[in-house]
């Protein structure tokens, strides 16, 4: 049974930062367990989806959000989608009516998606002090501010914690309620990669080549990973393994446990998205335009989808369906068994931000400045 958490009351959000914004939404919050409240739609970044939606799509709404956007994705809870841009803004779209119902302005560019928590909206920024900032819904206030330094990835949650990583090159542990620091993880380059978890460890990549796994509770490292090139793809975890991609051009299938290697494989470009999975195949895309679908137990091959340009965006699945977007404005849907095409569509702008699909919609957004839902087309 579906757990719900209702905020009934008005909600107004508050912003006392540089750039002072305030939000009201006429509608009360409730937050569902298969909402896609963060990166990756869960702590261990998948990218699977609970609705099935079948192509062909049609586009249910355009909207305008006047700025580009970063690597990140979307985010979405109850009615609301909730979208960062590089201009220092969170778009808050009605995803029925594709209306503006508010926009939240932070301290810089939103690079990585926010998280959606309760209560609760986190988001970091990229530069500026003030740059990870916690807003109660409830209270309309405030919750806590943290000074960490530049932020270009996706916060996590897991419990009553939250894990960041930032520029200065350090993975924080911080108390959700307060903002209080619990322990930091310190290493020497700067982090692109958000962190991921099963629970017990976390998983990042980092600037220097090495995917690192520190200790959920301790902060202690359990091990590292080096590959040949920076790490800029955030990894996933799934069944007892850590899935990421390199810009050495491989992509690697570690023992979460101990960091082994299971196996690897070579893409014919860099890998800067995170994979999504479907039944046993673990699927992602890299800079020669290839989407890859590889078997999760050797790493072979299952099947290869040539695009027309660039893919450094993370796939979504959807039951037998794989969504994603490319440099070449197009969005695409694969049959998730064959790698078949069974649905394209020009947003005419390029796609490097992460689509997602909730509540029977693909929401998606492309440069320079529009953010685009599509529905499951109607039968004639």
């Amino acid at each position: 049974m579906r757990s719900y958490q209702f905020v009934h009351s008005l909600i107004l959000l508050s912003f006392i930062i540089a750039g002072c914004g305030t939000l009201q939404l006429q509608h009360p919050i409730g937050v569902h367990e298969d909402d896609w409240i963060e990166f990756g739609g869960n702590a261990g970044h998948t990218n699977q989806s609970f609705v099935v939606l079948t192509p062909p799509l049609e586009l249910a709404w355009e909207y305008d959000a006047s700025a580009g956007f970063g690597s990140g994705s979307p985010v979405a809870a109850d009615s609301f989608v909730f979208v960062g841009t590089l201009s220092g803004e969170i778009h808050v779209v009605n995803v029925e009516t594709g209306h503006r119902a508010g926009v939240l302005t932070v301290e810089s560019a939103v690079t990585g998606a926010p998280l959606i928590d309760g209560i609760a909206l986190i988001a970091g920024s990229a530069s500026g002090e003030r740059t990870l900032v916690s807003y109660d819904y409830r209270e309309g206030v405030v919750r806590w501010v943290r000074e960490l330094g530049g932020i270009e990835s996706s916060p996590l949650r897991f419990g009553d914690r939250l894990f960041v990583t930032t520029l200065d090159g350090i993975l924080y542990c911080l108390d959700k309620a307060s903002g209080t620091e619990i322990w930091r993880f310190e290493t020497k380059h700067s982090i692109h990669s958000s962190p991921a978890t099963d629970g017990k460890t976390i998983v990042f990549g980092c600037d220097d080549g090495n995917l690192y796994a520190v200790d959920l509770e301790t902060g202690k490292a359990s091990w590292k990973f080096k590959t040949g090139r920076s790490i800029y793809a955030t990894p996933s975890v799934f069944r007892g393994h850590v899935f990421f991609g390199s810009l050495d051009n491989t992509f690697y299938s570690l023992n979460l446990k101990d960091g082994n290697l299971a196996w690897k494989y070579l893409a014919g470009g860099k890998i800067y998205d995170t994979p999504a999975f479907s039944e046993e195949l673990v699927i992602f895309g890299a800079t020669d335009g290839t989407l890859y679908a590889l078997r999760m137990h050797d790493g072979s091959v299952a099947w290869r989808f040539s695009a027309t340009s660039i893919i450094n965006s993370s796939p979504v699945v959807s039951g037998s369906y794989v969504y994603f977007g490319s440099l070449d404005k197009k969005l695409y849907a694969l049959d998730t068994f064959t790698g078949a095409l069974k649905w394209e569509y020009d947003v005419k702008g390029r796609v490097k931000t992460s689509p997602i699909i909730w509540r029977k919609h693909l929401i998606v957004a492309a440069e320079d400045r529009s953010i685009f839902a599509f529905k499951q087309a109607s039968v004639k």
